[in-house]
């Protein structure tokens, strides 16, 4: 999957900006410390969905109906949907130097990232799905680990 991320990353968009943890334009009001008046920073270029070719291994992953049931059994959910977008349903995001991606909260209930390659340095933040429920329930990962 390295290699076709190499192959593929001429074609690739660049992403260079500014925003709060939310996506949205920065609130002043709200304060100067708080998440909605705080800008982030991400820089990244990504190879859209589209550009993937269909026999790539990343293609047959997010493809499969076996891998998007077990994905949903983890989650103790009944029944998963893919994105049907065609240019944002898959992407590679490739970092280079001084590229990074910003604190933000995700605009969908949770997502599935594969990393192709360990950075060589800095810092690889995860976060358990814990943070979307409610305190005491048992998370995704806890389900999953047992």
């Amino acid at each position: 999957m390295v290699a076709l991320a190499s192959q593929l990353a001429a074609q690739a968009w660049a992403s260079d900006q500014p925003h709060t943890v939310y996506f949205e334009p920065a609130d002043d009001s709200a304060g100067p410390d708080h998440p909605r008046a705080l800008l982030q920073h991400s820089a990244k270029q990504a190879i859209a969905y589209d550009q993937i070719p269909a026999d790539a291994a990343i293609r047959r992953l997010y493809e499969s109906d076996d891998l998007t049931a077990f994905i949903a059994a983890v989650l103790g959910k009944r029944v998963l949907y893919r994105g049907a977008d065609p240019l944002d349903a898959v992407e590679i995001a490739i970092f280079g130097d001084g590229d990074e991606l910003g604190w933000h909260f995700d605009n969908s209930e949770f997502s599935v990232t594969v990393m192709y390659q360990q950075a060589e340095a800095g810092v690889i933040s995860t976060t358990e799905a814990t943070t979307r429920y409610p305190a005491g329930s048992r998370s995704a990962l806890a389900r999953w680990k047992r």
